[in-house]
């Protein structure tokens, strides 16, 4: 063939099997994809999806196409109301040992702790000095505020230098308060009350 001035040979063309294999191998790839959505066409969507297996990256629509089976959603369900009846049970149980349990708290933790200082609470007997008559007359004042303990500053016997504080006897009382049959009757009168009492320095 002669095409100007270049001249072009015709030789005997060398067939490669290997080719022609890849575009049959295309080929017949093409018709199985075309035969697949015609085949596709009409059917549900739900039961194309069906058919792929869970993958990482799979998108929202199969991700749920997938949720909504039974073997998906009983174990998940189980989960869930396992879970309910855990926490349904362990407040039960801490309502249970709350309700049961015994007080805690001591009785000087249960209320106010009133301090009594017996010179200047109540005189009872008109000399001018507070005591223990005069501390028995004021309990329902007491029972009014809602205390339970009684802190009674010191009554024992003392020199009186440091207004009773400076102790000289621990198993008497100063005549100054009363006597000691007089705190027994104040001792027995709170305790008759529900109160409490504390003799502490």
């Amino acid at each position: 063939m002669t095409n100007g001035s270049e001249t072009v040979e015709l030789r005997e063309c060398i067939s490669n099997p290997g080719f022609m294999q890849q575009e049959a191998t295309r080929d017949s790839l093409a018709s199985a994809s075309t035969s697949t959505e015609s085949a596709a066409v009409g059917q549900d969507p739900c039961t194309e999806y069906r058919q792929i297996k869970p993958y990482a990256g799979m998108p929202k629509e199969v991700l749920l196409l997938y949720s909504g089976q039974a073997r998906y959603r009983v174990p998940r369900q189980v989960l869930f109301w396992l879970v309910i009846a855990c926490i349904l049970a362990l407040l039960a149980i801490t309502i249970a040992i709350v309700a049961l349990s015994p007080r805690c708290l001591g009785w000087w933790q249960a209320s106010p702790l009133y301090q009594v200082y017996p010179r200047s609470f109540r005189d009872s007997d008109g000399d001018g000095v507070g005591d223990l008559r005069g501390i028995a007359e004021q309990l329902p004042h007491f029972q009014y505020l809602n205390i339970k303990s009684v802190w009674i500053s010191p009554i024992y016997r003392s020199p009186m230098i440091d207004f009773g504080y400076d102790v000289e006897d621990f198993r008497d009382i100063d005549p100054v308060y009363g006597t000691m049959q007089d705190f027994e009757e104040l001792l027995t009168q709170i305790h008759n009350r529900g109160l409490c009492s504390d003799k502490l320095l």
